[in-house]
């Protein structure tokens, strides 16, 4: 005890040297792992089933063309839509664009039935396991951002449907929930520790280690 209280500022000091690397880790960030081994459950045992006897599809990403007024069978929405999807055909990562006039006449499957509301899918290159695609969208990180930020359109409101689209959104809340309780939960532990150790620095390294 004599020792640290004597020495207690160089201690403090060679404390905060493992922080270092994890600032720097913090700084430059990091993609988390894309191949996760599970545990040996049920659950994923149904899941390897479901990998070996479906095939593999490719990485889809789901829009829906809307308009208040405006129905799709207007010239003038179909060309809102192709100009809208028109860079994603110029795109080496887009393996095919497909629309509701692929067909003649246009596929009713693909329109809704007010007639105001249209589908559009789009397939990546490459394969994602059957299961991946149909929970996650089998997309590698930051390219389903870059795939949505390329489709804008200045007349027809335009929304991102498909499991690619409902993982990205819910990884957003998620990391927007995450910052807000940091921010409230922290102030609190710092109190707290102020009041259990009496003293600032021994209730700021608990913190800051966290």
């Amino acid at each position: 005890g004599r020792v640290a209280h004597r020495y207690r500022w160089p201690l403090l000091l060679l404390s905060l040297l493992p922080l270092l690397p994890a600032a720097w880790l913090l700084l430059r960030g990091a993609g988390l792992e894309l191949q996760v081994t599970p545990p040996a459950t049920e659950a994923v045992r149904a899941v390897e089933l479901i990998d070996r006897e479906l095939p593999g599809r490719p990485p889809t990403i789901g829009f829906v063309f809307s308009h208040p007024t405006r129905p799709v069978n207007d010239p003038g929405f179909r060309q809102a839509v192709e100009q809208a999807l028109a860079p994603l055909r110029k795109d080496e990562r887009v393996a095919r664009v497909r629309t509701a006039w692929d067909r003649s006449p246009p596929d009713p499957a693909w329109l809704a039935r007010g007639g105001r509301r249209t589908y559009a899918e789009v397939d990546l290159r490459g394969r994602a396991p059957a299961f991946a695609s149909m929970t996650f969208g089998g997309l590698a990180p930051g390219l389903y951002a870059e795939i949505r930020g390329q489709v804008r359109s200045d007349t027809l409101e335009v929304l991102a449907v498909g499991p690619a689209a409902m993982n990205h959104d819910f990884s957003r809340v998620a990391r927007q929930d995450l910052r807000r309780s940091e921010l409230v939960v922290l102030p609190l532990v710092l109190v707290l520790l102020l009041l259990v150790f009496g003293s600032a620095v021994a209730a700021t390294l608990p913190v800051l280690v966290g």
